[in-house]
């Protein structure tokens, strides 16, 4: 009897150091005091060694207005190679809720980066989306807002903030700038992107 409980007391020992060195292996991805991919503040940390010619996943949570702005940024990211894991919020009965849960399972398919379209903060789901973008900074993926509505109090919890105009001529083509997030490389808090492509005329 006392053999088995040694046992039984070894082995919740054992889980319970692996658990907390998965928790602070995980934990330590988030660079501290900065979001991850912001380079505002700190030399860059975390490089995926990425360049435009290496297919990389870009997980997309689609705007909930139903934004004519989905299609035509889902064709920019794959103009330049990059793979969109869509997810379409506009018209469900709580595109808040699916929203944070693509980010969830964002984080889980290990995408490199989170591109979070049209995000609008009500007081019924701030909560929720500080807790998923958090979940994903934990993990150390990059979070990028695009043209958003509003903007988490807390900006360590994204990257940068995309603002499409198709109009101006200095705009950064949207794939190029989330390569950039993606390696982690210097760049702004806000920047200006387009959506066009070298097909659009």
């Amino acid at each position: 009897m006392n053999k088995r409980m040694g046992i039984g007391i070894l082995f919740k020992l054992v889980v319970g150091i692996l658990a907390a060195m998965a928790t602070f292996a995980f934990s330590s991805c988030a660079p501290h005091g900065d979001a991850v991919g912001d380079t505002q503040h700190r030399e860059p940390e975390i490089s995926y060694d990425a360049d435009p010619g290496a297919p990389l996943t870009v997980a997309v949570i689609g705007t909930p207005g139903g934004n004519a702005l989905d299609a035509p940024l889902l064709k920019a990211l794959q103009s330049k190679r990059l793979i969109p894991r869509y997810t379409n919020t506009s018209g469900m009965a709580d595109p808040a809720a699916v929203g944070q849960q693509a980010v969830d399972d964002a984080v889980r398919q290990h995408v490199k980066l989170i591109m979070v379209v049209g995000l609008t903060l009500d007081d019924a789901d701030r909560t929720g989306w500080d807790d998923a973008l958090s979940f994903a900074r934990r993990a150390g993926i990059s979070v990028v807002l695009t043209d958003p509505v509003d903007t988490p109090a807390d900006a360590t919890l994204f990257a940068a903030v995309f603002t499409v105009d198709n109009a101006a001529e200095d705009a950064e083509a949207i794939g190029d700038a989330a390569y950039t997030v993606i390696n982690d490389y210097p760049h702004a808090r806000d920047i200006t992107v387009t959506t066009r492509t070298g097909e659009d005329s």
